[in-house]
């Protein structure tokens, strides 16, 4: 079987996300043509892969006979797979990569960079997977991002 979601439907679905986020405008299908470099078709059955997955990625299609004509809303499940939202595994990583940071400045104070070492000592000795379920939670439950 061929992979879709990298060469074809992610594409297609991060340009939805952000002309839809930068216009506040449903996109039309032959907009995401222009903005992809696919062709026609492949970008039809992007966007019909895209609305027909459980829970779906698309919201408002607007359909014609048998294509999508445009498309007015996305999920936060899009938002995530787009990079627009975090997702556990990606709030983890810019912790730790925030952390690292802050341990390595050498413009910062001196107890700062003990902290951020510390932080990142604790988090890193039970694992990136104990990380990921935090973040995960805190999302969940809407202490950060959505």
């Amino acid at each position: 079987m061929e992979d879709t979601w990298g060469p074809r439907d992610l594409p297609v679905l991060t340009a939805v996300v952000e002309e839809i986020d930068r216009t506040g405008h449903p996109v039309r299908a032959s907009k995401l043509v222009a903005l992809t470099g696919l062709d026609d078709d492949l970008v039809q059955r992007a966007l019909r892969a895209l609305d027909a997955d459980e829970p779906p990625y698309l919201v408002k299609t607007m359909r014609g006979s048998n294509h999508v004509i445009a498309v007015a809303g996305v999920t936060g499940k899009a938002r995530r797979a787009a990079g627009a939202w975090p997702t556990p595994e990606t709030l983890a990583d810019s912790l730790i990569a925030r952390l690292q940071d802050l341990a390595n400045d050498e413009t910062a104070e001196p107890e700062t960079r003990e902290r951020a070492k510390a932080g990142l000592t604790a988090f890193l000795g039970a694992g990136r997977d104990i990380l990921v379920g935090a973040a995960g939670s805190a999302l969940s439950a809407g202490i950060i991002g959505s």
